[in-house]
């Protein structure tokens, strides 16, 4: 089915945002299809037609933009490099 098709189904949305190069083009395919699997289980609708309604997107973000506890995870890990 096309992206522009129109369903008669929720279509239920799921952002995972993590930091650039966590995870590789195989782990992120793993990702998005155990998440779609585990909606379609928790629905308990079925696959045909909720699962083509799944939408999952990983947003991947440059360390630089992830703050901790006030504290830059990308400042955190090059102080760990340098031994501070």
């Amino acid at each position: 089915m096309g992206l522009n098709t129109m369903r008669s189904i929720d279509m239920p949305f799921v952002s995972v945002k993590t930091v650039k190069g966590v995870f590789n083009e195989i782990q992120k395919q793993e990702v998005m299809d155990g998440i779609s699997e585990l909606l379609v289980k928790v629905a308990d609708v079925g696959k045909d037609g909720f699962q083509d309604a799944v939408w999952v997107v990983i947003e991947e973000q440059e360390p630089g933009n992830w703050n901790q506890g006030g504290e830059s995870i990308e400042l955190d890990a090059s102080r760990k490099r340098r031994g501070r």
